[in-house]
């Protein structure tokens, strides 16, 4: 009998490239990869008769984000033309970087138990936040003296409320 290696059944058998297209189609939802956008204005913005590169140049966007720091030949070189007019995505985008920020949450509450906790270290330690720190039998979960300095604002400003 033949070595294990050797038996027809223990051979991987190659398939058919259809085959192995027909079960990627259906990943892409029937249709060829390159027809598939996961981006609306891309898709709408598109053209089909430009290459890849010119429709990424068209839109804003880089085949290559290392291209313009590696000073090859201008070939190999592209780059988004700072003196033309703005670029579909790159409008879009600053309209977007143009809109207010909102402003951070700040935490206007605390604990009961964290304001016990404060209590007795304020009480004991007055604004000495370095001893503070330092103490572990009431600081149990051993706070720094900066986090312990910012809870006792926080504390000070819940109090005056």
């Amino acid at each position: 009998m033949a070595k294990k290696s050797q038996r027809r059944g223990g051979r991987a058998r190659e398939t058919k490239a259809t085959k192995k297209w027909k079960k990627r189609a259906g990943h892409y939802g029937g249709l060829r990869q390159n027809e598939v956008f996961h981006n609306k204005d891309i898709e709408e913005n598109w053209d089909r008769s430009k290459t890849l590169r010119q429709n990424y140049v068209a839109l804003g966007l880089m085949m290559d984000v290392n291209a313009d720091m590696q000073p090859r030949g201008p070939k190999l070189r592209q780059s988004l033309h700072v003196d033309a007019a703005p670029a579909v995505l790159t409008a879009q985008l600053e309209a977007i970087k143009a809109l207010p920020k909102p402003e951070a949450r700040e935490v206007k509450s605390m604990g009961l138990k964290e304001q016990r906790l404060l209590a007795k270290l304020i009480a004991k330690h007055d604004d000495d936040y370095k001893n503070m720190a330092r103490d572990i039998k009431i600081n149990i979960h051993q706070c720094t003296a900066n986090e312990l300095k910012r809870r006792v604002i926080l504390y000070n400003r819940l109090q005056d409320l």
